[in-house]
């Protein structure tokens, strides 16, 4: 059965360091809002835990602030967050970062961002609408496995490597558009897409490796684009 929602109205903030020159804060509406200037700090999801990892359930907003240049590993685990918002100074998104945020309906990854940790995203439910942004160089492991809202998905030139497993039981993945610029798709990256029905792939994919798309059964149209010179 559905739990009611925590009543924020008179809570006090709570807030602390996560980095140095970082700050945050959890204001009694349930944003966390990160603040300062560079890097913020690893965690671990057995723990240490953030410190705001207490509080998890009692997060709404996650606002990163510009300024932060990386999300720490593990860094917002299990956070019952339905948006985030993050700034263009962002470089670095760790491991794990928003792993199980099964609140999470949509993320847009800034331009900035070069570096985009394994497991990233992984468990996160209810994830529909995904932006790669232009600066991702890679999509590790199980960046985006069980994500089952997401439908679609354009990988953008900027990333060479989709990595192993990186889209596992997808199940409501329809549609897939690599970008010319993708060079090696590794094993398993779509096994268990069991909606997916459309790819696009581009001349520049070089390495396809074993069962990229296992128990795809879906599957009606792989579309490889050609370079005319």
């Amino acid at each position: 059965g559905c739990l009611p929602m925590p009543v924020f109205g008179s809570e006090a903030p709570t807030s602390g360091t996560c980095g140095d020159g970082l700050h945050w804060v959890l204001d009694g509406k349930g944003t966390l809002t990160v603040s300062g200037a560079g890097r913020m700090e690893d965690y671990w999801y057995s723990g240490p835990n953030a410190p705001w990892y207490p509080h998890a359930d009692r997060i709404r907003r996650i606002l990163v602030e510009e300024g932060v240049t990386r999300v720490g590993v593990y860094a917002f685990f299990a956070c019952a967050a339905e948006t985030i918002s993050l700034p263009d100074t962002l470089e670095s998104i760790g491991m794990g970062a928003f792993c199980e945020c099964t609140n999470l309906t949509g993320i847009s990854i800034p331009d900035s961002v070069t570096d985009l940790g394994m497991e990233a995203f992984a468990d996160c439910e209810s994830l529909a609408d995904v932006d790669l942004g232009q600066g991702v160089q890679s999509l590790g492991n199980h960046t985006f496995s069980s994500c089952y809202a997401l439908k679609e998905i354009t990988v953008p030139a900027s990333v060479k490597t989709v990595g192993y497993l990186c889209f596992y039981r997808c199940s409501g993945l329809e549609r897939v558009t690599l970008e010319s610029g993708v060079t090696s798709i590794e094993e398993n990256a779509f096994r268990d897409c069991s909606a997916l029905k459309r790819i696009v792939l581009p001349p520049t994919v070089k390495l396809m490796e074993k069962e990229v798309f296992y128990n795809c059964a879906a599957v009606q149209q792989i579309q490889v684009t050609v370079v005319i010179v």
